[in-house]
This record gives structure tokens, sequence and C-alpha cells, in this order.
């Protein structure tokens, strides 16, 4: 075994926060090699646990459990192989973004170089993506000696950003300005309970406004915390405005600021800029911020079972409108009242289960993301398991006669 650690730097933060730009402007340092986004290694790291559990369920008759593989150790096994891999690939980010380069020039800028010479060492690596703010815990677990830099921005520009930015696709990061702030939001507190949990030597804040104003002072800051030497190529990109948004600022900011959620984004915003950068870990934050990561890993464990109980329900149910399709089609020439009525109750009872799965599944959603969607979904599925409660209370035969006829029983 060699003495190889893996210290990677994540920036994390609200997308349109800055993630980017200050991951090019650290990975202009020699020994800091910039990548692209990756927005499934947050995932990886939940499904890492999940297969850890799965490895070790049976205690000794199972396989990690019987080597004697603890789970920091299979974590780490697997972050460390990440790191090899990306660092070992320097040469052909090279040699592909020197490619890429020469198929567009007109986007050839010499202040975003993934490497400035074979010289540099580019020990470590940096990673912008900001749905890691919300893995900050697996990331963690993978890369026990990483280091995060949550970049926080006046969530008004950052809401107004995401309303006018487009995926190179098209398609729209966000649809409104209440759930531009709501992302802002919980990205936000996201970071902060890392924070809280971590102690301010593995995450370190810094202000948008302090790195637009002076850049070379919040630069200066940030490498302290990395434990490097400050590089003046570090300040380069910062001359540069990349990855604009498509909307006019002013249109944009004026429906921000009729997002009923603002003000609670405000009052984040400057508490977080008033509290002490020095703040000590917190027992009780650290506890919150296990237990979230806890959760996420037994949630992902269970989507396919969700998924699979889902699908038998409306298997179910298809089976039965085919059954009572011609008591839909054809109800005044049944003449077998009581088949009639057990093809209602066990209609009645594939939808009372399928109802109540929809309700949890969509509950469980908007107190994962509440977003507007996920609450406007958790409305109609609370709405639609209201209606069925009150046939079933109306009485189920009573509502059948009304629908199809009394003839129908005569």
């Amino acid at each position: 075994m060699d003495n190889h650690i893996a210290r990677p730097i994540f920036v994390v933060g609200a997308p349109r926060s800055g993630t980017s730009i200050l991951t090019w402007a650290l990975g202009q340092h020699p020994n800091i090699l910039p990548t692209e986004e990756a927005p499934g290694l947050g995932p990886f790291a939940v499904a890492v646990g999940g297969y850890y559990i799965i490895g070790s369920g049976r205690g000794a008759r199972s396989q990690l459990s019987a080597m004697g593989v603890g789970r920091d150790e299979f974590y780490t096994a697997f972050g460390d192989a990440i790191d090899r891999l990306t660092l070992g690939h320097r040469a052909e980010l090279e040699r592909l973004s020197e490619a890429a380069a020469r198929d567009r020039p007109a986007q050839i800028n010499e202040r975003f170089a993934v490497s400035r010479g074979a010289h540099e060492p580019k020990r470590r690596w940096v990673d912008g993506t900001p749905e890691s703010s919300f893995y900050i815990g697996g990331l963690n677990r993978l890369f026990p000696e990483a280091k995060f830099v949550h970049i926080l921005r006046d969530v008004r520009q950052v809401a107004a950003s995401m309303l006018g930015f487009r995926h190179d696709d098209g398609s729209s990061l966000v649809q409104t300005a209440e759930e531009a702030c709501d992302y802002w939001l919980r990205a936000t507190q996201a970071c902060l309970l890392a924070r809280r949990a971590l102690g301010p030597e593995k995450v370190y804040r810094l202000d948008y406004a302090s790195l637009a104003a002076n850049p070379e002072s919040a630069l200066r800051g940030v490498c302290r915390f990395l434990g490097e030497e400050f590089a003046s190529a570090c300040v380069e990109p910062l001359a540069e405005r990349i990855n604009s948004s498509h909307l006019e600022n002013g249109d944009a900011l004026a429906a921000v600021a009729r997002a009923p959620n603002l003000d609670a984004a405000l009052a984040l915003g400057k508490h977080l800029r008033e509290v002490d950068a020095a703040g000590a870990v917190e027992p009780s934050a650290r506890a919150e911020f296990e237990a979230l990561f806890e959760n996420a890993i037994e949630h992902a464990r269970h989507v396919d079972a969700y998924h699979e109980t889902a699908t038998a329900v409306l298997n179910g149910i298809g089976v039965v409108l085919d059954e009572c399709g011609d008591v839909s089609r054809f109800p005044h020439v049944i003449a077998d009242r009581n088949r009639a009525l057990a093809h209602m109750r066990r209609l009645a009872t594939v939808c009372a289960v399928a109802l109540a799965v929809q309700w949890a599944a969509t509950l469980a959603v908007w107190i994962s993301t509440r977003t507007a969607a996920a609450g406007i979904a958790l409305g109609v599925a609370t709405a639609a398991l209201a209606i069925y409660l009150w046939l079933r209370r109306a009485g189920l035969r009573v509502a059948w006669r009304r629908f199809v006829g009394k003839s129908a029983f005569a």
C-alpha cells in the first residue's frame, strides 16, 4: 500500500452562485486540477452506503463482515479509486480540452486552462457541482480529507439568474421565482448544516460579493483554508463572465421580488453574514447531518420496492377494470347482482390502495424537496383521497345505483 491520500475540493452552493467561476479560478492553481461537474457522484455515495448494508447484513455470513471490512474503509476504498482515476486522466483531459479548443477557436481563453504545463503537480482536483450541496455527508464519507467551499450569493441575484438560465438542450433550471428561491433556501440550509456538523476546518464560507469586490484577498483566504500557497493565476478567470443567463435581469429581479418565500431567504442570508465564521462543531447538528444521510440511504434502498408495489397496484387496477368492463358499458343487462357488487368491492379496495400509495409517495417527495410542484401534487393526491373517502361514507351501493340506474339491480 502507498501513502496516497485523496484530498479533493468541492465548491458547493445554490446554482448560479458562482460555483463554476470559483472552480475554474481554483483550477488555475498548479496543484489543483479543474474538472467538469459530476452530478452523479453524490448519489453514488448514497448507493455505496446501501451496498455496504447489503454486503454486511448477514453478519459472519456476509462477505464484508466476514472479512472485517468496516463501513469507513469501504467508503474510502471507493473514494481512493475515484481520486486515482480522476488524477490519472489528467493527460486525457488536457488532450480533449485542446481538441475542443481547436474545433471552437472562438471559445479559446487562456485564463481557463486545465493546466499550464507538465511542471504543475496537480495532486488535487476541484469539482463545482451545485447539487453536491445536498450530498456533503456522502462525499465526506468517500473522501474524509476533502474540503468544501460554500459560496454564498444574494438570493435575489441567484434567483434572477436561475430564471434566465437555459441548459444546452433549451430546458429551464426553474419555472418560477418561488421555485428559484426555494432551491436557494434548500441548498444554503444544507451547506449551513454541513458547516455546523463538520466545522469551519471542513466547510469554508465565501461571500460572493467579497470575491467580486476583492478577488485576490478572497482567494488568498480560500487557499489558506485549503492549505495551499496562493497562486496569482487563480485570479485571472474572475476577469471573465461565464455561463450567463439569457433573461433580462430587470424582469427577473421584478419576478423574484414578488416571490412569497423571498423574505425567508433574505433573513437566512442576513443571518449567515452576521454569524461568527469560526463556529465550533455542534453535536446536535452532527447528529442531524448523519441522520439525513442515513435516511437518504434507506430511501434509495427501497425505491425499487416502492416502484414494484406501485406497478402491482396499477396492474391490479387494470385487471379489475377489464373484468368490470361489461358492468360499466352495459349496466342494464346485468342479471347477477352479487357479481356486480363483488366487482365493485374489489375495485374499491384496489383504488384505496392505489390512492394511499400515491398520497404517501407525493408526501415523501414534498418533504424531501419542498418545491411548488411537489406541493401541488400533494394537494391533488389529498383531494383524490378525500373524494374517495367521501364516496365510501356515502355508500358504494348508493353511488353505483345513482350512476347506472336502479334497473341494474332489478
